[in-house]
C-alpha cells in the first residue's frame, strides 16, 4: 500500500461515509484468511466511523454499516494516511470496504 499523503493528529472524527482503518499486516495474521502481498484486498480493523451518507434523492441519512472494532476487507489502493496517537491508519469511504469478517 502506497501512502499518497500523511497527517499527524491527536483526535480525528471522520465525516460522512468515511472510515478510519488500521491495516493488519501479514505478520499479525494468526490464522483464518491469509493475505498475499499482491492481493486486491487487505484486512483491517475499523478505528472510527463517520455518521453516514446523505441520500441524494431524499436528503435522509443512510447510517453506516460498519462499526468501531469490526474487522473488514478493503480494496488494496492508495488511501490517505493519518497518524492517530502514533498509530498509522488509512482513511477510506465505506464503499471501498468489501465485507466484514
Amino acid at each position: 500500500v502506497k501512502t499518497i499523503n500523511m497527517i499527524k493528529v491527536e483526535n480525528y472524527v471522520p465525516m460522512g461515509d468515511r472510515v478510519l482503518l488500521k491495516l493488519i499486516s501479514e505478520e499479525q495474521e494468526q490464522g483464518g484468511i491469509i493475505m498475499v502481498g499482491s492481493s486486491p484486498l487487505l484486512k483491517a480493523t475499523v478505528i472510527k466511523v463517520g455518521n453516514g451518507k446523505v441520500a441524494n434523492d431524499t436528503g435522509s441519512l443512510i447510517p453506516m454499516t460498519v462499526k468501531e472494532g469490526d474487522t473488514v476487507l478493503v480494496l488494496n489502493s492508495d488511501y490517505p494516511e493519518i497518524i492517530l496517537n502514533e498509530q498509522s491508519c488509512r482513511l477510506v469511504f465505506e464503499g471501498d470496504i468489501q465485507g466484514i469478517i
